[in-house]
């Protein structure tokens, strides 16, 4: 990410801050206000870049797997993507010249017989898998009976599926997740650990919850400071208890999640999120109510939401008398509400329907906000069952180290949407291989207006496809123009994204499909009263029981299908915002056919693929996109400065030094008073120091790295391997590559030490560090700099 600001005096500079030696944080050109930059006064551009710091050394990579009825062949499919996912990390491709990836990867320390690593393997991974069921959330549906077969799997309630008995014997030392650590006390052979994740992702089954909490199961693993242990219904009047905290859950996060990990989430479901609020008096238990036992449900709305579900006059008609807004009507006059306060019958208030539409349909949002899950992930305190706000646990530290950084947190959605929304050009074609856009693409090109619009304030998104709706739709696909087909038409399946819509004239208990795509093996529905194409089904026209070859329906279901993934792909566009950290993937497969299953196209790889393109930033060095002019002498105009906070038993010593002092034989000398409150300013700023549960501003020490000098300055800008260079016992500090000629370039170091995959063809330049800890582990080093660029 890259803020570009105007032209500026001297005495404000370029900030750049690489985390906790894993991953860099941008933050705005207006953090130094005083001289931090050797530069005479003059007027410059002032720009903002990435800067990364040595590689990440482990990862807690969490799946949260949808486990409701249709996922059982979308879960084979995410099982036939893991081996792709953990031998690019344990064991990545090798790299040959000009960037192109050997059909070979690297041996088990991390070598390349021919070329080089992509990155350096990750010798530490906690992978852990959750699902998206909740349970009841206080109603009656989804709840665990002792004298129910297989209902426990209705109430996972986010523990560790290797902690459940389904998924027993498939974790490491009884931790309730696979550890993948060859240096001592996990998983060594990768082989075993593929072994064990693949089956594990099978285990997940499909007996879950059908309001699949795919936001909240990962946020009350994760985030949620007081993980309700139980949520109480209070029937139709009532409101939600929460009795308890899940002290089991809070035990498998403690050791699951390492404070200096670089977090990856992924969400695979195939349904709109379905997260409700449990939440102290609130009536978030009327979306799993049963109005067959006269329990409790949904009321109606009034008649304002049916037009404007903005408007302050549209509210619930049970609730409406507590505050009648200015001009509004009272609730016992509103039209609507005068046909009766409850959603009367199942033709008005469908078991598959209780997730949409709420407000304009019950005048109430019974979903938290998409914002708590952005919240969760990028801000230091969250609230608690209280509404308090307390540290969020996903960047809390240890005493005397760094809170982890959003920048160092990841979220994968592989969700109802075509993937032809999200593909690249070159991927279009049916028969060419596919790669998904990353978060900037998806940005400069408009594609979150095409998938998403924005839920939360009711905009619809400009793909047909992608629109919530029990009637059929009419309109088209804008990427490739195709439009939809009506529930009439005759023949095989007419349109290659939903095939056709789906008729619930008779009877709205369904929403429409974002995308299908062929089953390997079609299902006989005739009797299974858990497939879409029973008998019963058939006055429906769905187009998953429409023989592909003859055009008949009947009661066999040849295709999978999924909804629009709204509220999921809403956290993402936002959360990505942020960090552009979000990765978009299709959980409808362009290539489902096993006999293709080697192709990096096939199934859900791509979505593996891009994750892994996404995370390898954090792999890497400091590649930058912008250029730095250098002084007369060859020097930039920059100071770096590498800082820590300290153990409660530490003090900073003479001139805001570590203890340790700043080693001049390691590259190091101190900060000057000056320069150290400026970057205590920052540090404040951007959030990273001074808040509940961190560290206090004051306890952070600071030294200046020095340029590299000396016969280094060669060995820093000419040398390819990353990991000579970084562990030199002889050289340290940092230096400037630049390698192409003008007027690209400053023809400074050489192309290999920036070409692929080290930096994008888009960052042809490369501010590189050199030396052991260089910069220190579970530091920040901020860059600070004055003068033009290009």
């Amino acid at each position: 990410m890259r803020r570009v600001h105007g032209t500026s005096t001297f005495g404000r500079g370029l900030c750049l801050l690489p985390l906790a030696g894993a991953l860099a944080f941008a933050v705005s050109a207006g953090c130094t206000t005083r001289p931090v930059a050797e530069a005479s006064p003059k007027t410059s551009n002032i720009f903002v870049e990435l800067v990364a710091n040595s590689a990440v050394d482990k990862i807690d990579l969490l799946f949260m797997i949808d486990n409701s009825r249709s996922m059982a062949d979308k879960q084979v499919t995410l099982s036939e993507a893991v081996p792709a996912l953990v031998r690019r990390l344990v064991t990545p491709p090798c790299i040959g010249e000009g960037g192109v990836r050997l059909d070979r990867n690297t041996d088990a320390e991390g070598r390349c017989a021919q070329g080089r690593p992509e990155f350096r393997p990750i010798r530490d991974i906690h992978i852990g898998v959750i699902t998206s069921s909740l349970g009841a959330h206080g109603g009656e549906r989804c709840v665990f009976h002792d004298k129910v077969p297989d209902s426990r799997d209705n109430v996972d309630n986010a523990h560790l599926l290797g902690s459940l008995q389904r998924g027993s014997g498939l974790d490491t030392a009884g931790l309730g997740f696979l550890k993948w650590a060859p240096d001592g006390g996990g998983e060594s052979n990768p082989e075993a650990l593929i072994q064990k994740f693949t089956t594990l992702v099978t285990k997940v089954q499909e007996n879950g919850c059908g309001y699949e909490a795919s936001l909240e199961s990962w946020y009350r693993f994760l985030i949620d400071p007081e993980p309700p242990l139980t949520v109480i219904g209070g029937g139709n009047v009532g409101t939600v208890t929460l009795e308890g905290v899940d002290t089991a859950l809070l035990e498998q996060r403690q050791k699951f999640l390492r404070p200096d990990s670089l977090v990856a989430i992924v969400m695979l479901t195939d349904e709109n999120d379905c997260s409700v609020r449990d939440e102290n008096g609130f009536i978030g238990h009327w979306v799993t109510g049963d109005p067959v036992q006269g329990a409790a449900r949904p009321s109606r709305a009034t008649s304002t939401c049916e037009q404007e579900p903005n408007s302050p006059c549209c509210r619930s008609c049970l609730l409406g008398e507590r505050e009648v807004p200015a001009g509004c009507l009272p609730a016992d006059a509103d039209p609507s509400c005068k046909a009766g306060v409850y959603q009367e019958s199942e033709a008005t208030d469908s078991a598959n329907l209780r997730c949409f539409d709420q407000k304009r349909r019950f005048g109430i949002d019974l979903l938290w906000p998409t914002s708590r899950y952005v919240r969760g992930l990028t801000e230091p305190r969250v609230p608690n069952a209280r509404g308090e706000l307390v540290p969020n646990p996903l960047f809390q530290a240890l005493p005397g180290t760094l809170p982890r950084q959003p920048r160092q947190v990841f979220l994968a959605g592989i969700v109802g949407v075509p993937w032809q929304d999200i593909a690249t050009p070159e991927s279009l074609p049916d028969d060419g291989p596919l790669e998904y856009l990353p978060y900037r693409d998806l940005t400069s090109q408009k594609r979150w207006d095409v998938i998403v619009g924005s839920p939360s304030r009711h905009v619809p998104p400009a793909d047909v496809f992608m629109v919530e709706s029990v009637a059929e739709r009419e309109g088209n696909n804008p990427i490739v123009d195709v439009r939809t087909s009506p529930s009439t038409s005759l023949g095989p399946p007419p349109n290659r994204i939903n095939g056709h819509e789906a008729d619930y004239t008779s009877q709205p208990l369904d929403l429409q499909y974002a995308c299908m795509y062929p089953l390997l093996t079609p299902l006989d529905c005739s009797s299974d009263d858990t497939c879409d194409c029973e008998a019963l089904d058939l006055p429906f026209k769905r187009p998953l029981c429409r023989n592909p070859q003859s055009g008949a329906l009947g009661t066999t279901q040849y295709f999978a299908k999924a909804y629009p993934g709204l509220r999921q792909l809403e956290v993402l566009k936002e959360f990505g915002g942020h960090t552009t950290n979000a990765i978009v993937g299709s959980i409808c497969p362009k290539v489902y056919d096993p006999d293709d299953s080697a192709l990096p196209s096939y199934g859900y790889n791509p979505a593996m693929h891009a994750l892994v393109d996404r995370l390898k930033e954090g792999f890497r060095g400091a590649c930058m996109s912008r250029e730095l002019n250098l002084r007369p002498d060859g020097s930039l105009p920059c100071t770096v400065v590498e800082t820590q906070p300290l153990a409660l038993e530490q003090s900073c010593g003479a001139g805001d030094t570590p203890p340790a002092g700043c080693d001049a034989a390691r590259g190091r000398r101190p900060a000057s008073a000056q320069l150290a409150r400026s970057v205590r300013e920052e540090l404040a700023r951007v959030k990273a120091c001074g808040l509940e549960g961190q560290p206090s501003c004051s306890d952070f020490c600071m030294c200046q790295i020095l340029p590299v000098s000396g016969p280094g300055l060669g060995e820093c800008q000419n040398n390819p391997d990353d990991d000579l260079v970084q562990s030199s016992e002889q050289a340290f500090g940092y230096c400037y590559v630049d390698p192409h000629p003008a007027p690209r370039g400053q023809g400074i170091g050489a192309l290999e030490v920036v070409a692929p995959p080290r930096c994008d063809e888009t960052e042809p330049r490369r501010l590189r560090f050199m030396g052991k800890d260089t910069p220190a582990k579970n530091t920040l080093t901020l860059m600070a700099c004055a003068g033009e660029s290009g």
